[in-house]
């Protein structure tokens, strides 16, 4: 849950002064850790993709189902193939070389 008020800034200096001594005695109980910066920032373009991600397993044998959360073996697994199959459209083709003539 999260609450607002609305405070100049001498009543919430005072608001910080009386609350510091119980914030500084307090402990964390629960709910998520608040992160700087956009999610999905760690590099998983996996959770964007979950449609991607479900079609991909289900044709490889993973067997999803169409909801829920996708095991993080099975990210792996399609990070992993499609690594490999960018990596094989990035290799340039092997160049020819001229024939010989006859003469």
């Amino acid at each position: 849950m999260t609450y607002e008020i609305d405070l100049s800034e001498a009543n919430a200096d005072r608001l910080r002064d009386g609350l510091a001594e119980y914030v500084d005695a307090a402990r964390r109980v629960g709910g998520r850790i608040k992160r700087g910066g956009k999610a999905g920032q760690n590099g998983s373009s996996a959770s964007n993709d979950a449609g991607l991600v479900r079609k991909w397993a289900n044709e490889n044998g993973f067997g999803l189902s169409g909801r829920g959360r996708i095991p993080s073996h099975v990210v792996e697994a399609y990070r992993a193939a499609k690594a490999e199959s960018e990596q094989k459209a990035a290799k340039p083709a092997p160049k020819r070389r001229p024939r010989a003539k006859k003469s």
